[in-house]
């Protein structure tokens, strides 16, 4: 057998991690100004009026107020300890999908993060069972409650992989709902193969794996989808860092990855949580 060595590729398979972010994905995205820890966005609280006033009446003084939302920065770190050797007999692809691995975790802590912020806000009324009928209905009611508590309309609906699955087996008598071919379905485009797609009334789908580890009690209970408007949440993110740092005494190389984000709850009321039955 030592006469015949073992060829190895050099793909590496990875089914445990990867760089999916579909709560971030569905919300509104500006880059994180670059100093302190935290920022603050100017939010009207009192808008002028305007009447239907008669010739010659007074008209009724009002006026513009502000305040200021408080927006905290939040650091998300991650380290991985290797050798020199690791490093300098190993094949390049090793660093590559080491650094890489540590994005996938940065990816997956920050997801976590903004399904945790929209599960704390929001609001959540009604009662809807796990079934066509109830998706539509939860929908539809979250669409115009969105609407009518943030005056903008909700576009995006993030999902747990649990209720992915509940949305692509919808039917009616056997034909498929939301992953039919057009013109046979009418109510989205769902498919196995994409973690994003079209739901009735109109809402872009996305699909977070996060949904369950943070903010969730069960992938399909409640909270497992929210409709959502985008304009009410911002996701504030800075570039994401290395540092190395080389152990003498030991011959290790310590990497640590990090970056910066912070979510603005700009309308609180601009989600609308799933509740289930």
């Amino acid at each position: 057998p030592g006469m015949v060595p073992t060829p190895q590729s050099t793909q590496v398979v990875n089914a445990l991690a990867n760089a999916d972010r579909g709560m971030i994905d569905a919300l509104s995205r500006e880059t994180l100004v670059g100093e302190g820890m935290t920022f603050e966005i100017p939010r009207v609280t009192a808008v002028p009026t305007v009447a239907n006033v008669a010739e010659n009446a007074a008209v009724t003084d009002s006026s513009l107020s502000a305040t200021f939302l408080s927006v905290p920065v939040q650091s998300f770190k991650g380290r991985a300890i290797t050798t020199v050797e690791l490093i300098d007999r190993s094949r390049p692809e090793y660093l590559t999908a080491l650094l890489q691995n540590l994005e996938f975790a940065y990816a997956k802590v920050t997801d976590e993060f903004a399904v945790g912020t929209i599960a704390g806000a929001g609001q959540q009324t009604g009662v809807n069972a796990n079934s066509s009928t109830g998706f539509l209905a939860y929908t539809s009611q979250a669409a115009a409650a969105v609407y009518g508590s943030s005056l903008g309309f909700a576009r995006n609906i993030v999902v747990s992989p649990g209720q992915w699955a509940n949305i692509m087996g919808y039917n009616d008598n056997g034909t498929p709902l939301y992953n039919a071919a057009q013109p046979s379905n009418a109510a989205g485009n769902v498919r196995g193969d994409s973690l994003r797609g079209v739901v009735s009334p109109g809402l872009n789908l996305f699909v977070s794996r996060s949904i369950g580890n943070a903010g969730a009690t069960t992938s399909t209970g409640d909270f497992s989808m929210a409709v959502i408007n985008p304009d009410a949440y911002t996701w504030y993110e800075s570039s994401i860092h290395q540092l190395r740092a080389n152990v003498i005494a030991s011959g290790q190389v310590s990497i640590v990855m990090y970056g910066y984000g912070a979510i603005a709850t700009k309308i609180g009321a601009g989600a609308f949580k799933v509740n289930k039955a």
